[in-house]
Parts: structure tokens; C-alpha cells; sequence
């Protein structure tokens, strides 16, 4: 196996950590009943965008969907860290789509953040 294999596993485990960060956005909305759509915003360089209806400034619902892919990423990182086997591609991968799942914007930890950037879109 080549050292290229684990940067290569943990860009993969990326990619899927963005693609979760997203669904759980998604998948919280839902549930929740504010998600408008799912969108992809940006063209071939862009990323999907999850939109939904913003209730009171700071409300639950509101925390609860921007905050969702902060509590997969954290399940994940304890998961990660549980598993201590670095030296496995599955370990790089799993720790790839955990820091895919925190990467958060501005926008996902703060609602004034959030204005800030729907005055924008």
C-alpha cells in the first residue's frame, strides 16, 4: 500500500462527511417541519444548499437544524477516537467524513450570520 492511499481515504471520508453535514441539515428540517428545499447553489464548483423556514431569532427549531451536523460530527468523532487504529484506510476515511461533518459556516453556529448571508444569496 502507498502513502497515497490515506490521503486519498480521508478526502474520500471528506466527501461524505459534506454530503452528511448536509442531510443532516436536511433530515432534522424535516422533521421538524421548516425544510423548504434542497438545492444545489454555485454551479460545478458549488455544494448543495439546504433551505428552510427560520422561526424566532435563536428559536429551538432554528438551533436545531443549523447545530444537527455538529452532533453527527461529534457522535463521529467519538466514534473515531473509540476505534484508535490509525493505520487501517477505514480509520482515515471515518475521520475524513468527521471533519466533513463539522466543517461548519458562520452561518450554521450563528443566526446573525445566517441573515447576514440569506441578505445575500
Amino acid at each position: 500500500m502507498t502513502l497515497l492511499a490515506y490521503p486519498l481515504a480521508a478526502m474520500v471520508g471528506g466527501v461524505v462527511g459534506t454530503i452528511a453535514h448536509e442531510a443532516s441539515h436536511a433530515a432534522v428540517a424535516a422533521a421538524v417541519g421548516t425544510l423548504e428545499r434542497v438545492t444545489w447553489r454555485g454551479g460545478v464548483t458549488g455544494g448543495p444548499v439546504v433551505e428552510f423556514r427560520a422561526g424566532n431569532a435563536g428559536g429551538a427549531r432554528d438551533e436545531l437544524v443549523r447545530k444537527a451536523p455538529l452532533g453527527v460530527g461529534l457522535i463521529g468523532l467519538g466514534v473515531t477516537l473509540a476505534a484508535s487504529t490509525p493505520r487501517a484506510l477505514w480509520w482515515w476515511t471515518l475521520a475524513g467524513a468527521t471533519l466533513g461533518c463539522l466543517w461548519s459556516s458562520p452561518a450554521d453556529l450563528f443566526t446573525d450570520a445566517a441573515d447576514v448571508a440569506d441578505d445575500h444569496a
